[in-house]
């Protein structure tokens, strides 16, 4: 992976960026967030390890690849664009799935959302720069609780939580910006940024 990084002068230091994978998000509330770690944990001892097991509950808003832009750039634009944003409540109601990547997630409703991502998207591809192949609308806005569960078991996983009600809400009032370092093998985000809204 190191033919992927490279070198740039700045302020007389040289700073490597690298291709780095960022992650636009919502963090629900601390309760929301402790419900649903309680709903992976009451999932995994009923049915062993799956796919984001361990992950935070949050809402994805839009990833994309950079080489080139530098992060101080990125942070500049979002919050030129969203520090006026009003803050907006999110609906929680019951639980989803999606069949094809035998994911089971936490519904979410708000027209704001969507509002939202498609103004975020349409920001990075023309204030960032981020070309368009990199900047793809994500799945329906929701809260993953388990993804690429065995096809052996899924159905009754599903049928475990399509049994369940579950409404909550809660106000999102900023956005959270994700990072990892491709060209360094990070496999795991860490927090980089906040823009936070009116």
């Amino acid at each position: 992976m190191d033919i992927l990084r490279f070198d740039s002068k700045l302020n007389g230091h040289t700073v490597s960026f690298g291709v780095r994978e960022y992650l636009f998000i919502h963090s629900p509330s601390i309760s929301i967030s402790n419900d649903v770690q309680r709903f992976k944990k009451d999932l995994s001892n009923r049915y062993g390890e799956f796919r984001y097991g361990n992950s935070k509950a949050h809402i994805s808003l839009n990833h994309f690849l950079t080489l080139t832009t530098p992060e101080r750039t990125i942070k500049k634009e979002l919050y030129l664009s969203f520090h006026q944003w009003k803050s907006f409540n999110v609906n929680i109601l019951n639980f989803g799935m999606f069949p094809n990547s035998r994911t089971i997630f936490l519904n979410t409703s708000s027209h704001e959302i969507l509002k939202l991502q498609n103004y975020l998207r349409t920001i990075l591809r023309q204030r960032v720069k981020v070309p368009k192949k990199f900047t793809q609308p994500l799945s329906k806005p929701h809260i993953t609780i388990a993804s690429d569960i065995s096809k052996n078991i899924f159905d009754e996983c599903w049928n475990y939580f399509s049994n369940k009600t579950y409404e909550e809400q809660f106000v999102a009032n900023r956005i959270t910006a994700l990072c990892r370092n491709l060209s360094l093998e990070e496999t795991k985000f860490r927090k980089v940024f906040e823009i936070e809204f009116n």
